[in-house]
């Protein structure tokens, strides 16, 4: 019995490591422009792009980056990009908003300098913290990025699709960043191409678990609990 404790064990930890890499890519749009999640033209760039659940194909994971597609990377120091993801119900962003409520409950996923970027191409931002998504809700990706002075100084222009409307908001300004805590209206509603990269596991995987505890061990039974998501992918 203990052997068959032990084998079931293993099972389950052998099953909480199966990875597999994936991409989903949300990239339709041949337009570009420079009000955009990386920071250059203007001093401040701050908003979010909302991607629905089918548009992710309502697959489960991990998701460890993503990659913005750039028309010019511009070149230049000093310039900031932070990431936050959130997976929420909404359909869609409204023209004005309070940027504080919207980064309630997201998660930073990405804090870091701008270095290298490369003209027409992709970029990937590697997450400092990786994000479990459930495939259920929509993704709310909320960026706020620094140019490479507070007036810009390093033009950068990215893509985005233009048939898309109602999953892009946008705010940018000089010299001084805009308050988080009243309402703003957006000057911008594009929302980026993106490709995000994520460990998914097959369909009768359930997320990985943590704190395993077998107790109460018997003969022929034992009590045996551990920590999940909540989630089954």
């Amino acid at each position: 019995m203990k052997k068959l404790l032990l084998s079931f064990v293993i099972a389950v930890l052998l099953l909480s490591g199966v990875k597999a890499q994936d991409t989903i890519s949300i990239a339709n749009g041949t337009t570009y422009n420079q009000s955009m999640a990386i920071g250059g033209y203007y001093g401040f760039h701050t908003g979010a792009y909302l991607y629905t659940s089918d548009e992710m194909l309502n697959q489960g994971g991990t998701i460890n980056s993503l990659l913005f597609q750039m028309e010019t990377a511009g070149s230049g120091s000093n310039r900031t990009l932070k990431i936050y993801l959130k997976e929420v119900v909404d359909e869609s962003l409204p023209h004005s908003l309070v940027f504080a409520d919207l980064l309630e409950g997201a998660m930073l996923v990405y804090n870091q300098p701008i270095t290298e970027l490369t003209s027409n191409s992709w970029n990937e931002f590697i997450f400092d913290s990786p994000f479990v998504y459930t495939g259920i809700g929509n993704l709310l990706v909320i960026y706020e990025s620094t140019g490479c002075s507070p007036s810009g100084g390093c033009q950068t222009h990215m893509y985005f699709d233009n048939s898309i409307s109602g999953k892009g908001w946008a705010r940018t300004s000089d010299n001084t960043p805009m308050d988080y805590n009243i309402p703003q209206s957006k000057n911008n509603g594009h929302r980026a191409n993106v490709k995000f990269v994520y460990t998914a596991m097959p369909e009768d995987f359930c997320m990985p678990v943590s704190d395993l505890v077998v107790s109460n061990l018997q003969m022929s039974s034992a009590d045996v609990s551990w920590e999940g998501t909540g989630i089954r992918l």
